[in-house]
């Protein structure tokens, strides 16, 4: 993993951040559940961090957002996307929950 790709990564981070906890917010109501719903979801994006700093930063924000949403559904809710949203790293995501259930 390069220096570079780690870098960008970090930047993605800290321009997202503020609206991925507010968006923790209003979907917990709780600001220390808000805060561990975006730590949840920055593990999970560093896991695919080489893919989501090649995206343009519309689709990365897009693919944050999945992920947020995702992290914070209960287990076993059904998935709903957004019509045509790519969201391949919620996806992934979604599937290694799944097997993690199982």
């Amino acid at each position: 993993m390069s220096i570079e790709v780690e870098a960008r990564f970090e930047d993605l981070v800290m321009a997202r951040a503020p609206a991925l906890l507010r968006l923790g917010l209003m979907l917990t109501g709780n600001l220390a559940d808000a805060e561990d719903l975006v730590q949840i979801t920055l593990l999970q994006a560093h896991r695919h961090h080489a893919q989501l700093v090649e995206m343009d930063a519309e689709q990365a924000r897009t693919e944050l957002f999945a992920l947020i949403n995702l992290a914070a559904r209960p287990p076993g809710a059904t998935p709903v996307a957004a019509p045509n949203t790519d969201t391949r790293l919620a996806t992934s995501f979604e599937q290694q929950q799944y097997a993690e259930r199982r």
